[in-house]
């Protein structure tokens, strides 16, 4: 059937041990609920990941994963070139609907896509996001991998270098942002060392506020780091009927 009239959307993985993931792991439901709605659905497993090829970078630092957003914005363009070239695309690819969402690291992923190239995406959802702040995502799960030295003494703190860290930061660069936003955050995500304190989604929550950003924000209580249950369900209906609420080309 041809591609154009349904939307697609770019789900963002958050982050595995590299002997752990598989192609595709992560957001399997999701996978399966947006595609069974006619979603077009690309997950990338970035760089390094599964039988992606190696990170060509190989000083192992910190980056704030702007490896992985690159990863993620070549994806899309591949896409839409896929679609130009297609026989069988009608409209063109600029009236299809692109969606993305993010959980935990790919919520730090979808963050520097929104500030990086405000106009790409029409909606996005941050499930569990990591910070806007790199330096409290390096200190929450870096500062104790074996290559941590290499970054600190490259980039050094935010007290001694602020303008490295401050551009590896979204939080900087909020003000950009134009796409709308829905932030889903369980209560209990930080009672595991690779969880995000609920915190982190209240303070961009406030400043998307500051900056007149439009969003929602809906805090589970007692929901961890992966939602379960009624609240799971209710977080995938409600990330559909937003998605559809921006669509280009409303389904039927």
């Amino acid at each position: 059937q041809p591609l154009p009239k349904n939307p697609l959307l770019v789900l963002n993985h958050g982050y595995y041990p590299l002997d752990l993931y598989d192609r595709g792991t992560g957001l399997k439901r999701e996978q399966q609920f947006f595609a069974s709605k006619g979603y077009h659905v690309l997950q990338s497993d970035y760089r390094g990941y599964a039988d992606s090829e190696p990170d060509p970078d190989k000083r192992k630092m910190y980056d704030g994963a702007l490896n992985y957003t690159m990863d993620i914005y070549n994806l899309i363009q591949a896409y839409k070139e896929f679609v130009r070239t297609a026989e069988v695309i009608k409209p063109t690819p600029s009236s299809q609907s692109i969606f993305m969402l993010g959980h935990s690291m790919g919520g730090a992923v979808t963050q520097n896509m929104l500030v990086l190239w405000p106009k790409l995406i029409d909606a996005a959802v941050l499930y569990a996001p990591s910070g806007g702040n790199a330096w409290r995502n390096y200190d929450r799960w870096w500062k104790n991998r074996a290559q941590a030295n290499k970054s600190v003494l490259s980039w050094k703190t935010p007290s001694e270098n602020p303008w490295s860290w401050d551009h590896l930061s979204p939080l900087q660069y909020y003000h950009e942002i134009q796409t709308p936003i829905q932030i889903y955050h369980g209560t209990k995500d930080a009672a595991t060392n690779f969880g995000v304190p609920v915190a982190w989604s209240q303070d961009l929550a406030f400043n998307l506020t500051r900056f007149g950003k439009k969003h929602t924000y809906t805090e589970y209580p007692t929901q961890g780091h992966t939602f379960l249950g009624s609240d799971c369900n209710d977080f995938v209906l409600q990330s559909h009927d937003f998605f559809q609420n921006h669509s280009k080309s409303p389904q039927n």
